[in-house]
């Protein structure tokens, strides 16, 4: 699972690929920024960030803390 977030709300992003094939149009909707990603897979979003700090979190399975990742935008 992932989640980006700025403060404690959960940013929008919109999905545009899954596994490096392009998302049909009516699939491409702004949506909250958390996906469950399993081994192997691979997503693309688009977002435009406000300027502060994001936070990017992963959790690697379900039963362990979450890695975080302090994101700067500029």
């Amino acid at each position: 699972m992932i989640s980006l977030s700025s403060g404690n709300s959960v940013i929008q992003w919109q999905p545009v690929a899954v596994d490096g094939a392009d998302l049909p149009a009516a699939l491409r909707r702004a949506q909250p920024a958390v996906d469950a990603i399993t081994v192997g897979d691979t997503r693309d979003y688009v977002f435009t960030p406000a300027r502060g700090n994001l936070l990017l979190q992963i959790w690697p399975d379900p039963s362990m803390p979450a890695v975080s990742i302090p994101v700067h935008a500029t």
